[in-house]
């Protein structure tokens, strides 16, 4: 018999990492699912948190892996946690991830809170800013400045983990909306970025709905043992 033909779900949630393959006609569950946990790294102070990209790239590689062993996979669908922030540099190397929970950027929020409160709320429909990149990207440029300097792109952690399989990071309207970077009423990047102290370039790409993120590189083909193929996102979920 033919191996059935399949498609992975992938969720970087807040407590674990899941992947899980289903029929790609009927969408009934192929197997248990895959399921790493995140070892979290609390910085000094204890509002500072981040994942170790190396340590979350193994995961997510092994658990696609896992899942889809023995399918026939066509496709790999991601979603993650709201408000993760993964930043890279040019070329490509991750330079910081980090959860929902990261709150190292507590006093940047609230001044973009008394400075932009209201507009960014009815731009993006979110506050306190603490949680949103514009504020973490502030925090990264006022403690850590030579890190800031080499922050080419910005992300969620859904846009991370298309980046780690097809080598180019995308995103959705929604991921954007989720990280305080797009308009809630438009589905495009905020005009308040350049008042935030965001570069627009920062940002990833944005698919047409229903488009594939990319397709799955020859490495990460090796390290999951899976044929290449489509990667979308759903990386506000």
């Amino acid at each position: 018999m033919p191996p059935a033909r399949a498609v992975i779900a992938v969720d970087l949630g807040s407590s674990s990492l899941r992947a899980r393959a289903y029929d790609a006609e009927t969408l009934a569950p192929l197997g248990p699912p895959a399921v790493a946990p995140y070892p979290l790294v609390r910085e000094p102070g204890g509002l500072a948190k981040h994942y170790r990209p190396a340590g979350l790239r193994s995961r997510l590689l092994a658990a696609v892996g896992t899942a889809g062993r023995g399918l026939s996979v066509s496709a790999v669908g991601i979603a993650a946690q709201r408000g993760g922030t993964a930043l890279a540099d040019a070329q490509g190397r991750t330079l910081h991830l980090g959860p929902n929970t990261d709150l190292r950027a507590v006093f940047e929020g609230a001044a973009l809170d008394e400075a932009h409160g209201p507009a960014f709320h009815a731009a993006t429909g979110h506050l306190p800013g603490m949680f949103f990149t514009p504020a973490k990207l502030a925090w990264w440029r006022g403690n850590r400045p030579a890190t800031a300097q080499r922050i080419a792109q910005v992300s969620s952690l859904g846009g991370w983990a298309v980046a780690t399989l097809t080598g180019a990071p995308a995103e959705t309207a929604a991921s954007l909306n989720e990280q305080g970077l797009a308009d809630v009423r438009t589905s495009v990047p905020t005009g308040l970025l350049a008042t935030l102290g965001v570069d627009a370039r920062l940002l990833p790409p944005v698919p047409a709905p229903g488009a594939p993120a990319g397709t799955l590189t020859g490495e990460a083909a090796a390290a999951t043992g899976l044929a290449p193929m489509i990667v979308g996102t759903d990386a506000g979920g």
